[in-house]
């Protein structure tokens, strides 16, 4: 149990049904026990249903979406794929999906500067040959070197193939013969749904772009 309340599978949904964030297990399993000044409990879990075809279940497509609260929640059957958690009273299928009932907004926010947000930002082509690659076969370039006074930031950092970071290293782009083909800017913020693009468990593959 101790391993499982901390990993991190809980999408949490807005009343839309919008992702607006992910919790580890514990913070979600408080939240579904959690009421509010009415009594009401805040969130449901999502009990999602899946169908098996040739003796394998088939997470495709939902057969069945149902919200329940956490007196419901607690009766829920047990499936053979689902995770779990244990006291000396009970087992209760860890939720993989929350929705928070009455809040029906949509964080912003700017990506962050990484590996991964560069990446996204230049769409993941190399700024200096044009050539799409995958994100194992690029690296971050720094236009103006940190070893000459570059800087972390969203202005001074591409996409680059590997081979021409190599080429390049402590070079700037036109010592190294290199020209870039976009200006580096900081992307403009975005709401937290544009933001999500890793599933951490199917459930999520039915609310994530």
């Amino acid at each position: 149990m101790s391993s499982i309340i901390s990993k991190l599978l809980t999408l949490s949904l807005n009343s839309s049904w919008q992702p607006i964030g992910h919790k580890i297990v514990k913070d979600a399993i408080c939240d579904l026990c959690s009421v509010g000044l009415n009594k009401k409990f805040k969130y449901y879990g999502l009990d999602i249903q899946y169908e098996k075809h040739n003796g394998e279940w088939d997470f495709s497509t939902p057969s069945d979406m149902t919200p329940c609260v956490w007196t419901e929640w607690i009766k829920l059957p047990i499936r053979d794929f689902d995770f779990t958690i244990s006291s000396p009273s009970m087992v209760v299928r860890v939720p993989t999906i929350i929705i928070a009932r009455n809040y029906s907004s949509m964080p912003i926010r700017k990506p962050k500067l990484s590996k991964d947000g560069i990446y996204r930002r230049d769409k993941g082509v190399c700024q200096y040959s044009g050539k799409k690659l995958s994100r194992h076969q690029g690296n971050v370039d720094h236009i103006v070197p940190l070893s000459r006074g570059g800087k972390d930031a969203w202005s001074n950092m591409v996409f680059c193939d590997k081979k021409i970071n190599q080429h390049k290293g402590c070079m700037t782009p036109e010592e190294a013969g290199l020209e870039l083909l976009n200006e580096p800017k900081s992307p403009t913020s975005k709401p937290i749904s544009a933001l999500m693009t890793h599933s951490k468990h199917p459930d999520w593959n039915h609310f994530i772009i």
